[in-house]
């Protein structure tokens, strides 16, 4: 199997838990979009966000409430 397939494999137990986000103009952006979907092919359920913005300080400043509020929420 490929390191993806390995990945993937690896990720089900997080099914439901799993967040991925990316900028509107983040040369990333068909990369992410693609993996969230070979996610979702392989059963394991996964939240995809894309929000305003590039790959850059700006775009993570305006994220970062959202990252600790995702995260926080497995805390409590």
């Amino acid at each position: 199997p490929s390191d993806l397939e390995e990945l993937i494999v690896g990720l089900r137990p997080l099914s439901g838990r799993i967040e991925l986000d990316v900028g509107s103009s983040d040369p990333l952006k068909a990369e992410v979009v693609a993996f969230a979907n070979d996610l979702d092919h392989s059963g394991t359920s996964n939240t995809l966000v894309v929000a305003d913005g590039g790959h850059d300080r700006s775009y993570w400043r305006d994220s970062i409430d959202r990252y600790l509020t995702f995260y926080g929420a497995s805390w409590t």
